[in-house]
C-alpha cells in the first residue's frame, strides 16, 4: 500500500513500498500470471525485476506480468540471450519519471513525487553468478554513485555474500566478500536488515543450500527523508529467489503530552485566551482517559495555531498566571475528578452516560452563574 496523508498542519506522513524480485525468466505465460499476482497483492509503489530473460517486449507482454497501472509505466534493460534483463516499473499516480540510465548490470531511475517535494533515485541491480564479472559489476556501482544527488536506493540481486552467515553450507569466500564490502563502504550506503528470514535464495534440493544474495541499501539522504525504512520478504510461489518488500515511511509517532513554547506567556492575549478556552462548554467527549482535560487542551491547540510545540510548560507558571487574575482552582475544575463509581478516577472507567450527565451539569452551572 502507498499513501500520503496529512496528520496535521505541521507534518506529512508518507509511506511507499518497493518490491524487488529475481523472477528467473518471464517467458512462460502461466508463470507471468503468478508473478503478476504477487505484485498485485503487495500493492507496491515501485517494482524492480531482475533476470527477466527478455531481450525485447512490448506493453502487451508487460500486461501479462505487471498489474495496472505499472504495465504502462516502466523502463528496462534487455537480456543478453538468456542471461540478465532488468525492469523497473512505477505507479504514475504517485511518481513521475525524471530520468533513467543503464549499463550491463544496473538500471537507475530518478523520480519526483506528484503530491509532495520528494525526489529519489532507485538503482535496480543484477550481478552475474559468474564471479569473473564481479569486478566490473562492482565498478559499475561506483560509476552510478557519482551521478546520484539526493535520496538513493540500491536494491536487487547482487549474487555476492558479505559474511559467513550469508551461506548455510559454510563454503564462504572471504576474499570475494571483501571485494564486495569495500566498494559498499565507498558508496556511503548502509544495508537495510532483512527482518523475517536469513536467506533469500535456495537451490531447491532435498538438502538445500541457502544463501543471502538479494539486498537493499540506502544512503544518508534517504534515511533522513524516510527514517522508518524496513525490509521484509514476501511469499515465493515461483523462482529460486524470495521477493523482497522495502517499506519507506516517515510516519514518526508523536507523544500525547501537551507542549507549549514559553515565549507565548509574554503575549498580551495569552492569559485571556487560556481562560476563555478553558471555561468554554465542551463540544465533544473523547474516549481517552482524562477526557475533559484532553478536550480543553485540544481547544487551546486550535486557538494558538501551529506554535504549540517545544518545551513542556511548567504547571507553576500557569498557576501563577491564573492566580494573578483571581482565577481559583474551582473555576478550572468545575466538578470533582471522581465518577459516580466510588473509588474510581474520572477517565476510562466512566460510562458514556455519566460523562454526558457531567457535561450537562457543567454547562447548566455556567449558564446559571
Amino acid at each position: 500500500m502507498s499513501s500520503i496523508s496529512d496528520s496535521n498542519s505541521n507534518s506529512v506522513n508518507r509511506c511507499f513500498h518497493i518490491v524487488s524480485w529475481n523472477v528467473r525468466g518471464l517467458g512462460d505465460s502461466d508463470k507471468c500470471q503468478v508473478v503478476r499476482n504477487v505484485f498485485s497483492n503487495a500493492k507496491p509503489s515501485f517494482i524492480c525485476i531482475q533476470e527477466s530473460k527478455l531481450a525485447h517486449f512490448n506493453i502487451f507482454k508487460a500486461q501479462t506480468f505487471l498489474p495496472q497501472p505499472f504495465s504502462s509505466s516502466f523502463v528496462s534493460v534487455p537480456a543478453e540471450g538468456t542471461r540478465g534483463g532488468l525492469i523497473t516499473a512505477w505507479d504514475p499516480t504517485l511518481f513521475s519519471l525524471t530520468s533513467h540510465q543503464s549499463n550491463n548490470y544496473c538500471l537507475t531511475t530518478s523520480f519526483t513525487c506528484n503530491a509532495s517535494a520528494c525526489d529519489l533515485s532507485i538503482t535496480n541491480v543484477y550481478g552475474l553468478s559468474d564471479h569473473r564479472f564481479s569486478t566490473p559489476f562492482l565498478q559499475s556501482l561506483g560509476d552510478v554513485r557519482n551521478l546520484i544527488h539526493g535520496p538513493w536506493i540500491l536494491i536487487g540481486d547482487f549474487n555476492l555474500t558479505r559474511c559467513a552467515a550469508d551461506k548455510s553450507n559454510g563454503q564462504f569466500n572471504a576474499s570475494l566478500a571483501d571485494e564486495f564490502n569495500n566498494p559498499i563502504l565507498q558508496l556511503l550506503v548502509s544495508e537495510i536488515p532483512l527482518t523475517d528470514r536469513c536467506f533469500t535464495w535456495s537451490n531447491k534440493q532435498a538438502f538445500p543450500i541457502l544463501a543471502r544474495l538479494d539486498r537493499a541499501f540506502t544512503n544518508v539522504a534517504l534515511d533522513l527523508v524516510f527514517p522508518m525504512t524496513s525490509l521484509s520478504s514476501l511469499p515465493r510461489p515461483t523462482s529460486d529467489h524470495t521477493p523482497l518488500l522495502l517499506s519507506l515511511s516517515s510516519n514518526i509517532p508523536k507523544p500525547n503530552f501537551f507542549k507549549l513554547d514559553n515565549y507565548l506567556l509574554k503575549k498580551n492575549n495569552f492569559l485571556a485566551s487560556v481562560i476563555q478556552g478553558w471555561l468554554q462548554p465542551l463540544l465533544a467527549v473523547t474516549r481517552r482517559g482524562n477526557w475533559w482535560h484532553a478536550s480543553k487542551r485540544q481547544e487551546l491547540r486550535q486557538r494558538f495555531g501551529n506554535s504549540v510545540s517545544g518545551r513542556p510548560l511548567k504547571s507553576s507558571i500557569i498557576a501563577n498566571s491564573l492566580s494573578s487574575c483571581s482565577i481559583t482552582l474551582r473555576n478550572i475544575r468545575p466538578y470533582p475528578r471522581r465518577s459516580f463509581r466510588s473509588g474510581t478516577k474520572l477517565g476510562t472507567n466512566c460510562t458514556k452516560k455519566s460523562r454526558s450527565e457531567l457535561i450537562t451539569r457543567d454547562n447548566a452551572a455556567r449558564k446559571g452563574g
